[in-house]
């Protein structure tokens, strides 16, 4: 005989609109871990309160799970469409400021963007980064210090940025080539440097599901001009950020909600005592940014 209890019409609850949200949590009671629980309840909860607001047909909720589908497709390893999703939707960066709260005097982290590639070269103190493209050179140099001051040496500084066109290496025609980005590691005294171009604002893709959003929403696509960075360290917290030049036409209206008043730096037009300490001929530019790193824990 089968241990299996039959259910009795009577216990039968039907799936409507006002039984849908407990009928579906209580299929989530039993998951093995508590935090992936509250994870699942608190997302259910907020995904059948949508459907019972916005009542979307089912031809809008078909678009939505096609919009995903093909966000999918299209993303590759130099194209991440759900990143750049996630950052113009500003949970990239609510996510990472919940998750790091760091002290006043820390370098605040920015988005990661889909332009991040881990196969950067690994260059020297003050190398060229430019792979010869055209563009007005500059040398991006600073120190990077625990809170108290203290150089920390030995500390990875990640780097990457777009043409003066506005243009990412993976946007660049021609065979791919890793252009405008390099890995450095900072010496005794915590100095990084190198050389590279004036970075430009620039309209993020939008031959894609990000830009489909954008126009269903009219929004602009631009981002202001800025240079991607990250410092990894042992016994530090990552960095991961941004610096923003100053005056860009669109440093208050950034598509990726990255900027932040701390990470907004000049260019300065370059010294004759500059041209002699870093070796370079006039004229070039130079951009300063000093990062304090959190210990970890």
């Amino acid at each position: 005989m089968s241990s299996v209890h039959a259910l009795k019409s009577d216990d039968i609850v039907d799936f409507n609109e006002n039984t849908a949200l407990d009928l579906i949590l209580a299929t989530v009671k039993d998951t093995p871990s508590p935090r992936n629980r509250a994870l699942f309840e608190s997302l259910l909860r907020h995904l059948i309160a949508f459907v019972r607001e916005a009542r979307p047909t089912p031809q809008e909720w078909r678009t939505g799970l096609d919009f995903l589908k093909r966000t999918g497709q299209m993303s590759t390893d130099l194209r991440d469409e759900f990143g750049l999703i996630d950052a113009l939707l500003g949970t990239e960066m609510l996510i990472d400021i919940i998750n790091r709260q760091r002290p006043e005097n820390a370098t605040p982290n920015s988005v990661l963007g889909p332009f991040f590639n881990p196969n950067a070269p690994r260059k020297p103190y003050l190398a060229d980064i430019t792979g010869g493209v055209p563009g007005e050179r500059v040398v991006l140099y600073g120190e990077v210090t625990s809170l108290d001051g203290k150089s920390v040496a030995g500390a990875d500084v990640d780097v990457w940025q777009t043409d003066e066109d506005g243009k990412y290496d993976a946007q660049m025609p021609g065979p791919f080539e890793l252009n405008l980005r390099a890995r450095f590691t900072t010496d005794a005294q915590g100095r990084y440097a190198c050389i590279t171009v004036r970075a430009h604002h620039y309209d993020v893709p939008t031959d894609g599901t990000g830009g489909e959003m954008l126009r269903a929403m009219g929004r602009k696509a631009g981002r202001p001009a800025h240079i991607h960075m990250m410092v990894e360290a042992p016994g530090y917290d990552t960095v991961i950020t941004s610096i923003f030049p100053s005056g860009d036409p669109l440093i208050g209206s950034d598509a990726g909600f990255g900027v932040r008043k701390r990470l907004i730096a000049p260019y300065a037009k370059a010294t004759a005592a500059d041209a002699e300490r870093f070796s370079m001929p006039l004229p070039f530019a130079t951009m300063k940014f000093d990062f304090a790193l959190v210990p970890r824990g």
